[in-house]
C-alpha cells in the first residue's frame, strides 16, 4: 500500500513539474507576442478615418444586371 501511495506522489510531483513549466512558457510567449503588438503600434503610422457622407457621395448609382451604360443616353433606365 506504500508503494502505491509512493508511486502516486511522484506521478503528482512530475505532472506538476510538467504543467509548471509548460504555463511558464505560456506566459512567455504571451508577454512576448505583447511587446510585439506595442511595438508594432508604436511603429505604425495612424491610419486616417474617413466619413461615411463621402464615400456615399462618391457611390454610383446601381443599374440593372445586363443593361450597359450608354454614352449618348444621359439615363437609359427612364
Amino acid at each position: 500500500m506504500l508503494l502505491l501511495v509512493t508511486a502516486a506522489e511522484m506521478q503528482y510531483r512530475l505532472e506538476s513539474e510538467i504543467r509548471d513549466r509548460d504555463l511558464a512558457r505560456i506566459a512567455m510567449m504571451r508577454e512576448r507576442q505583447d511587446a510585439i503588438a506595442a511595438e508594432a503600434a508604436a511603429v505604425a503610422a495612424p491610419v486616417p478615418r474617413r466619413s461615411r457622407a463621402a464615400n456615399r457621395e462618391r457611390s454610383a448609382w446601381p443599374r440593372p444586371i445586363g443593361m450597359q451604360a450608354s454614352i449618348s443616353c444621359p439615363c437609359p433606365v427612364a
